[in-house]
């Protein structure tokens, strides 16, 4: 299996991208990734201080992505979970030049934690 500089492998036509570290719970983190198009990725990302529903978040997703139109062209949520003292997970693009952004956002409280990303999707 090829593995790339920043936590990437491909394998067989399946590139995994994995990213983590430790952060604050009143702190925001966010990642930029581009795909092959057209393509369908899955986004699996969670965080936690202490009990996920009340200081963490988590986000388990499959996003479709054509390059030539803007934003996401579609959005199936298998989990989503957010906290007011965790904060939230959200996918996003803009427009058709722009990256697909995963960002953890800020909740209320100053705990910290670990937190994890992987983006799954077919690559040439």
């Amino acid at each position: 299996m090829p593995i790339e500089a920043g936590g990437n492998n491909r394998f067989n036509g399946v590139r995994v991208r994995y990213q983590g570290g430790y952060i604050a719970n009143n702190s925001s983190v966010a990642y930029s990734y581009t795909f092959t198009n057209p393509c369908a990725f899955r986004v699996r990302a969670q965080y936690s201080h202490h009990a996920v529903q009340s200081y963490g978040c988590a986000i388990d997703a499959v996003y479709g992505y054509y390059a030539g139109h803007a934003g996401l062209q579609s959005t199936h949520t298998i989990l989503n979970v957010s906290s007011s003292g965790g904060g939230s997970w959200t996918v996003t693009r803009g427009s058709t030049s722009d990256p697909v952004v995963v960002t953890k956002t800020a909740g209320s409280y100053s705990g910290a934690g670990w937190y994890s990303i992987e983006v799954i999707s077919g690559t040439s």
